[in-house]
């Protein structure tokens, strides 16, 4: 038991106020009656809390005890969420990457430049916790020992396309007759590429951009053959590589738009 301890109560924000009415009477007369006993057992622990949700707008709601939330204010802490701290973004990667196989964490970080790209342009909204599971799903997915350094960052970055994708609430073709179907229509508004078709800004736009440079590299610069595997037509991916120079321009003018 963690009397004369610590204790840490995850997501504090998230139990219901008849256990919230609970947890303050154990601080407040420091002791507990266990489930099925029938003695009161002392209890005085430091408890330490977590959360994601704003407790104070849970007060003013009456979704959360007043009393109780005082009671467990002392010091207040405030963790910036992953995507405020970008810098820490591939170290924590290449970490938990290392946890499930040191020798493509070794090789992911030699190509950390592409990688630390790919890995920015999404917003990690579950942050840390959603990398580490992350990391561990594409290392069960690729059986990693037997993918090379290339196949594994471009698994990486389809993988999280996925993710943005969702976040921006946009579709994309799931049959190779869709695609190739998408591939043939000239300046169709719903053909994008799979981070958008210019509602997302920023980091999204700029991954875009790399996604084109990277479909480019990989057919030898036929720009047919690019396009073929993007899943939009030739004249989209000009298009998308005039709309995103003149960004760039536009950007350096006025700085409207970061890249």
């Amino acid at each position: 038991m963690a009397h004369k301890g610590t204790i840490f109560l995850d997501e504090i924000g998230e139990i219901s106020l008849s256990l919230q009415t609970k947890l303050l009477r154990v601080i407040q007369e420091k002791e507990l009656l266990r489930v099925g006993g029938t003695k009161m057992i002392p209890f005085d622990a430091r408890i330490l809390t977590a959360t994601n949700r704003d407790l104070w707008e849970m007060v003013q709601k009456k979704q959360f005890r007043e009393d109780l939330y005082y009671r467990l204010n002392v010091l207040e802490l405030e963790i910036p969420p992953l995507r405020e701290h970008s810098e820490d973004i591939l170290p924590l990667f290449l970490m938990f990457l290392a946890r499930q196989n040191p020798f493509l964490a070794e090789n992911a970080g030699q190509s950390s430049r592409h990688l630390e790209s790919i890995l920015k342009a999404y917003s990690w909204p579950g942050n840390i916790r959603e990398m580490e599971n992350f990391v561990k799903g594409i290392c069960i997915l690729t059986s990693a020992g037997n993918m090379d350094i290339g196949e594994f960052l471009i698994f990486v970055r389809e993988s999280l396309e996925k993710r943005i994708m969702r976040q921006s609430g946009i579709s994309r073709p799931h049959t190779a007759k869709q695609r190739d179907k998408l591939g043939d229509m000239e300046n169709n508004s719903a053909v994008a590429l799979p981070v958008g078709d210019g509602r997302l800004k920023g980091k999204a736009l700029e991954y875009e951009y790399l996604q084109i440079q990277d479909a480019l590299k990989a057919t030898g610069g036929n720009c047919t053959q690019a396009a073929r595997h993007l899943g939009i037509s030739r004249s989209t991916l000009w298009r998308k590589l005039k709309e995103f120079e003149k960004m760039k321009h536009d950007s350096a003018k006025n700085e409207t738009y970061v890249f």
